[in-house]
């Protein structure tokens, strides 16, 4: 078995933001791309698989991490608690993915 070297590292950079009383996590991609998590809507679970679709396809190219980054106009400390330590076990599970696909 030979490992797989990714050729590019991608930080794709994730905030809270507030939009006419609406909760979003937002994922910043490399390529000017983003991706809007409602989190008041029912179908965050459903947008949620997507997202999930969408970070294992660039993850078989790319080598990725998320990066949560304070947004100082939202003022939602449960949900910044929350989502900031989401982000960190996010990037365990993408580390534990990205292990698994490495090898051919």
């Amino acid at each position: 078995m030979r490992e797989r070297g990714y050729m590019n590292r991608e930080i794709i950079n994730v905030k809270l933001v507030e939009e006419d009383g609406t909760d979003y996590l937002v994922f910043y991609f490399a390529d000017d791309d983003l991706f809007k998590l409602n989190l008041n809507s029912e179908e965050s679970q459903n947008e949620l698989k997507k997202l999930f679709c969408k970070l294992l396809s660039r993850l078989i190219e790319n080598d990725l991490s998320l990066e949560f980054q304070e947004n100082k106009e939202y003022s939602k400390k449960l949900y910044i608690d929350i989502f900031e330590e989401y982000i960190s076990d996010l990037n365990k599970e993408i580390t534990q993915v990205r292990e698994k696909i490495r090898i051919e």
